[in-house]
């Protein structure tokens, strides 16, 4: 790989670009409507408004073909994994939701203006 700054490439998980380690219980991840949260042992796929979700023991099931979501055994590590989940949506959407530092969040502008008027940045 290129690195214009002739800085190593890190070639394990959990460390940073400057090559310190740091910790991370948890990697989160979305694509379109689904969130995933990954850690080194437990996996948990989120598909929002669905009763059903996917979760996966990578220790025992490394190619994650069993999905042990729905049983009994693993409640407990699905419950606590959402709310991980859950705590890290609302921590990195709240600002889009909620009045900034700057002003109203960018949605609320948008939703406040009539349909085809040009935007004008106002928190500036």
């Amino acid at each position: 790989m290129y690195d214009p700054m002739d800085m190593p490439v890190p070639e394990t998980f959990g460390a940073s670009l400057d090559g310190k380690p740091h910790h991370r219980d948890y990697v989160f991840s979305e694509s379109g409507g689904v969130k995933r949260l990954r850690g080194r042992r437990w996996e948990l796929v989120h598909y929002p408004g669905q009763p059903y979700g996917e979760l996966y023991d990578l220790q025992a099931d490394p190619g994650e073909v069993d999905s042990l979501y729905d049983l009994p055994a693993h409640r407990n590590r699905r419950e606590e994994m959402t709310r991980i989940l859950l705590d890290r949506l609302i921590h990195t959407e709240a600002a889009r939701h909620t009045e900034a530092l700057r002003g109203p969040a960018f949605w609320r502008t948008q939703r406040a203006r009539p349909f085809g008027e040009p935007f004008e940045d106002t928190t500036q």
